[in-house]
């Protein structure tokens, strides 16, 4: 066995690797000009330890350095690595703060593994300088406390003595959750922007709008890693029990129910092997990034189509002998089947979802752009409206995850 070939062995998943070379480098790292990464040791030459080589984030090729050439040494390694990396060491509780359009009145936790509740009350939010806050809007909520209203999420991982293994399984695992749950959960689940920069934001103060140079951000009052999921006391959130909880409008409610189905969801997901496991992740991704955005129909258009196409099986390589293109169906006919197998939409509406693929492509190759080649009143507008598509994409996803028959 190669050397990577042991280390993929004594991981749980592969990008643990980095952090746990990295951590192994007391010499430090580097990147070279072909893009590989070098470790190296902390002897007085600093030697090189190990190269990674990477394509599209997966690990191609692992070189040993002067450091690694013998079989000892690389036992040594191996054996380290392999006991940082164990899920032996225990667990911890990590959270972030999302926010949703309803909000979140009671807990749901999931197999000692996941847990979304209410914001706690230790959050200092205050009041009296929102727009809205001195306007009747409607409902009994009051203005200044959403939408979007905070919600926290909480991850429990496995501990290490690597620390930054430890805290890359941390951002990791939170990641995953925040984006499969954006895709399971209505609300239109999103995080907050921590950007560099500031935002002027308009603020009503003594009876008048003012505006205030403003860093975006949002802290729960909570502590950061725990042993367990601190005990708090929540009533359990709401649980929509009948089975049209995707067909649900949910304009008028007062909270963000929990779908019936999202414990044996989630326990479908996590039965998926490790490289479907990879690919509905990213789905998920482009799909919490189409929500992210939806303000910009441009760039949730691209997101909510890219998250179909990431479950989509790849177009056959194998190319005709007389024309020399590839046989079998292409990206659009792959995309279409896919939306029409599992984004069920009504029949009146099934023409519009034929038209998404080609949107998406007018999109991502500049042959068009709704805000840059439409006039406000424009008679033209798009067959493919960003509802539409943000429904086809998720009922899509959450059919491919339910699908047993599924071959890929």
């Amino acid at each position: 066995m190669t050397l990577l070939s042991r280390l993929r062995a004594c991981v749980p998943d592969e990008r643990e690797i980095a952090p746990l070379l990295q951590f192994a480098a007391a010499g430090g790292t580097r990147i070279t000009k072909s893009g590989a990464v070098e470790y190296f040791s902390a002897d007085s030459e600093n030697t090189v330890l190990a190269t990674l080589r990477y394509k599209n984030g997966r690990i191609t090729q692992l070189c040993p350095g002067p450091a690694l050439k013998g079989r000892l040494q690389q036992d040594q390694l191996v054996q380290k690595l392999s006991t940082e990396a164990a899920q032996t060491h225990g667990s911890f509780v990590s959270s972030r703060v999302l926010f949703s359009e309803l909000p979140m009145k009671g807990a749901f936790q999931w197999n000692d593994r996941v847990r979304v509740s209410p914001c706690p009350r230790s959050a200092r939010v205050g009041k009296g300088l929102d727009w809205f806050a001195s306007h009747g809007l409607p409902g009994d909520a009051e203005p200044h406390l959403g939408p979007p209203y905070p919600f926290v999420l909480e991850v429990k991982s496995f501990r290490s003595p690597n620390p930054l293994l430890e805290t890359n399984r941390a951002q990791r695992d939170l990641d995953t959750y925040q984006y499969v749950l954006t895709l399971l959960l209505h609300g239109r689940v999103r995080y907050a922007h921590y950007s560099s920069g500031r935002h002027w934001v308009g603020v009503k103060r003594r009876g008048r709008i003012e505006y205030h140079l403003l860093h975006p951000g949002f802290d729960t009052g909570l502590s950061g890693r725990t042993d367990r999921f601190a005990r708090r006391r929540m009533k359990p959130a709401p649980v929509h029990s009948t089975s049209d909880y995707y067909n649900h409008l949910w304009g008028g409610d007062r909270e963000l129910c929990i779908p019936a189905s999202l414990a044996a969801d989630l326990a479908t997901y996590r039965a998926l092997p490790a490289e479907v496991t990879r690919r509905f992740n990213r789905a998920c991704y482009w799909y919490s990034l189409g929500v992210q955005m939806a303000s910009e129909p441009a760039l949730s258009t691209v997101a909510f189509a890219t998250a179909v196409e990431c479950l989509l099986p790849r177009p056959s390589a194998f190319p005709c002998p007389s024309c020399g293109k590839p046989t079998g169906p292409g990206p659009t006919k792959l995309f279409n089947e896919h939306v029409r197998r599992y984004g069920t939409v009504p029949t009146e509406l099934q023409s519009r979802r034929e038209a998404i693929y080609a949107a998406r492509s007018q999109l991502v190759h500049g042959s068009h752009a709704q805000r840059a080649d439409e006039e406000f009143f424009s008679p033209s507008k798009s067959s493919v409206d960003g509802l539409l598509i943000a429904i086809v994409a998720q009922r899509s996803l959450i059919g491919w995850l339910r699908d047993p028959s599924r071959t890929h």
